[in-house]
C-alpha cells in the first residue's frame, strides 16, 4: 500500500485509517485482535486509538482506554 506524508512530520502513513472505537465493545477482544492483524496485513499502519475509546457502553466518568489496551 502506498504511504503519504503526515503533515510536516515526515511520518509516512497509509491513506486509509482503521478506527478502534468499537474494539472491546461491541467487538470482542479476540475478534478485535483478528481485525488488527488483518488491517496490518493489508498494509494499513494508520490506526486511530484514543484513551477514551471503550465501545458503546461508555458512561460519563469511566476511565476509557479499552481500545488502546487491546
Amino acid at each position: 500500500m502506498e504511504r503519504i506524508r503526515l503533515g510536516g512530520t515526515g511520518l509516512k502513513v497509509s491513506p486509509l485509517a482503521f478506527g478502534t472505537m468499537t474494539l472491546g465493545d461491541p467487538v470482542a477482544e479476540d475478534t478485535s485482535l483478528e481485525l488488527l492483524d488483518f488491517v496490518v496485513d493489508q498494509g494499513i499502519n494508520f490506526i486511530d486509538t484514543a484513551n477514551v475509546y471503550e465501545g458503546y457502553d461508555r458512561v460519563l466518568g469511566s476511565a476509557g482506554g479499552v481500545a488502546e489496551e487491546i
